[in-house]
């Protein structure tokens, strides 16, 4: 479905020449951008609905005994806001009868990797991914092929506006981003996966693990995600079976990070520039407590994912934006906290990436501004923002749900 070819090869020059001669390209930065969005994203809730043969032929998801529904029932009511595409690992056996030798369609663009197959996850088989719910842009996304300029603008938009969902699926994570260009890798900014359950983890599913998390956080891949959401299976035996638990503070786990079994954890910690983590549990049934200490002490994480858990994990690594700004004092009269910032025309401040509106906040002392980021802002907050005094805004809470971090803080 997407492009991973590099971007035309065009000398400074002629882009140059392109971006004055060509009528679309002298048309406004937001009008091109309404463009782009119109071609590759989705039109309708319909267009990300899965393909039924595909996700009959994808390995196994994840099942959530709760809301009553796998991985791939999370498009079923696509929100056109937040698009997710779902990429899951070709059945093993499937992927023999499609790709294997002497077959017709024995040839794919995409890497290949081995994964455990089979029921019982007993024998190697080699496969690869695919997107089961192709958000019917194909015949769209030549226009990534005409020139650089417009590649990437229009990749930016294309990479930056989908949720990669992965579900369990974390070994299709490394070849999915490789089969990728850099530039279009860069451009990720939202991302969803499962964690197996700690009780029935595998050394193959640690692996799997291990890789993905080291290759998400390494520098050299170039991967700057900004929202993640973390599924973590969880074990509850009976639909009652936490209502006795005492649950983990978000405290306790800055030394059970360290225990056996937790090690898992680590490479989490060492994600940087989130702006919005969503930790659930997605629950599945298990042995009872008094089975063995080990079982105990899976319930009572399970207890604690959307909890202390989650807690832990949001102040270890989610990172407010901090965006340097100058307030013009004549023009804007010292706000009270609370207050909804507007613009010259008397308009609510809106960032036009995440619909967040920009709200007072007094704070003691200045934020750090290390990562200063005014391209956040639409260009109206821009504008009202390089005349004045110096002041801060940080986005770091959602807003009416919206997709990434929202609320504005102000501090004179």
């Amino acid at each position: 479905m997407f492009c991973t070819t590099p971007s035309p090869s065009i000398s400074p020059s002629r882009s140059r020449g392109n971006a004055t001669q060509s009528p679309f390209l002298r048309l406004p930065a937001e009008i091109r951008l309404q463009i782009y969005a119109l071609l590759v994203l989705p039109r309708r809730p319909s267009d990300l609905i899965p393909s039924y043969e595909k996700v009959e032929s994808s390995a196994q998801d994840s099942f959530d005994y709760d809301r009553r529904e796998r991985g791939t029932d999370r498009a079923s009511a696509a929100d056109l806001s937040n698009p997710i595409l779902l990429i899951r690992t070709i059945e093993g056996n499937r992927y023999a009868q499609r790709y294997g030798p002497n077959k017709p369609r024995g040839e794919h663009k995409r890497s290949d990797y081995t994964v455990r197959a089979d029921r019982y996850r007993l024998r190697c088989m080699k496969t690869t991914y695919h997107c089961v719910n192709n958000p019917r842009i194909e015949d769209h996304l030549g226009i990534l092929r005409a020139n650089k300029q417009i590649h990437a603008e229009a990749a930016d938009l294309l990479y930056s506006s989908y949720t990669f969902d992965f579900d369990t699926h974390v070994e299709a994570i490394i070849p999915f981003l490789n089969d990728l260009t850099p530039f279009a890798r860069s451009c990720v900014k939202s991302m969803r996966f499962v964690k197996r359950g700690l009780a029935y983890d595998k050394e193959f599913d640690r692996a799997e693990w291990t890789s993905a998390m080291r290759y998400l956080t390494s520098s050299s891949s170039n991967i700057h995600l900004r929202r993640l959401q973390l599924g973590i299976v969880a074990g509850r035996p009976g639909a009652n079976g936490w209502d006795r638990i005492a649950t983990y503070q978000k405290q306790d786990f800055i030394l059970l990070r360290d225990h056996e079994g937790m090690q898992w954890m680590q490479y989490l910690l060492e994600l940087r520039g989130l702006q919005e983590l969503d930790v659930s549990a997605v629950v599945e049934h298990c042995a009872p407590a008094t089975n063995s200490m080990a079982m105990a002490n899976f319930i009572r994480f399970s207890a604690s994912i959307e909890s202390g858990f989650a807690q832990y994990l949001r102040e270890a690594v989610v990172q407010p934006v901090v965006v340097s700004v100058r307030l013009d004092s004549s023009a804007t009269p010292s706000p009270s906290d609370g207050d909804i910032i507007k613009d010259e025309s008397g308009r609510p401040m809106i960032n036009d990436a995440t619909f967040a509106q920009a709200v007072v906040r007094k704070m003691a002392t200045p934020p750090n501004s290390d990562n200063v980021n005014l391209s956040m802002l639409p260009s109206t907050t821009k504008t009202w923002a390089e005349s004045g005094c110096l002041g801060f805004l940080v986005l770091n809470r959602p807003f009416k749900g919206s997709r990434a971090s929202e609320d504005l803080f102000w501090k004179r």
